[in-house]
């Protein structure tokens, strides 16, 4: 459990996930589903999303809504993951904020992860370095729902004449752009 610690960063990880459910207002998929209902059975209790970084407050949440985590190996699904994520610029002691605000990468297998990075951060023209910033400010970036919804955004932006650099820019800036209707 020591991967789920994030002692002194609490209210942050809680800021980060109230900002994520205040800025989504399009169809999501099943995983962001499970992960929107985890945050609610913690902001249900005394504290709210700001005892996410908990882990004795969030930990039994988390298993509740991702009971399959307890089949993961902490050799041969864990340490991949957390070492993939520090390859592309999450530092360690970052990476639980990562996992607690999008619970289902760890279902993912790595390399899956790494094929939904590249695809995610390529498409708005993020290098390597920079991957982990994107994915730290909304690990989201990584659903299928959010992905799809991408180039909804960019052709709307474009036939309104803005430039794809331009729209590459804002959602490295502010990636809650990709969980926004566009109607």
């Amino acid at each position: 459990s020591q991967n789920f610690s994030i002692s002194d960063e609490r209210g942050p990880v809680g800021k980060y996930a109230r900002r994520m459910m205040l800025y989504l207002s399009i169809p999501i998929d099943e995983d962001v589903q499970q992960t929107l209902s985890f945050f609610e059975k913690i902001e249900a209790r005394r504290g709210g999303l700001d005892m996410l970084g908990s882990v004795d407050a969030s930990f039994r949440f988390l298993i509740e809504s991702f009971p399959r985590l307890l089949l993961l190996s902490e050799e041969n699904d864990m340490k991949p993951l957390i070492e993939f994520l520090e390859s592309i610029g999450i530092p360690k002691d970052c990476s639980g904020k990562v996992l607690l605000l999008y619970p289902p990468i760890m279902l993912i297998k790595t390399e899956e992860v790494k094929r939904r990075v590249a695809a995610a951060l390529g498409k708005v023209s993020v290098v390597n370095k920079d991957s982990g910033k994107v994915l730290l400010k909304y690990p989201w970036i990584l659903s299928p729902s959010i992905q799809e919804h991408y180039s909804r955004i960019v052709s709307l932006l474009e036939s309104e004449s803005v430039l794809k650099m331009d729209i590459d820019h804002a959602i490295r800036r502010w990636p809650l752009l990709l969980g926004c209707s566009l109607s």
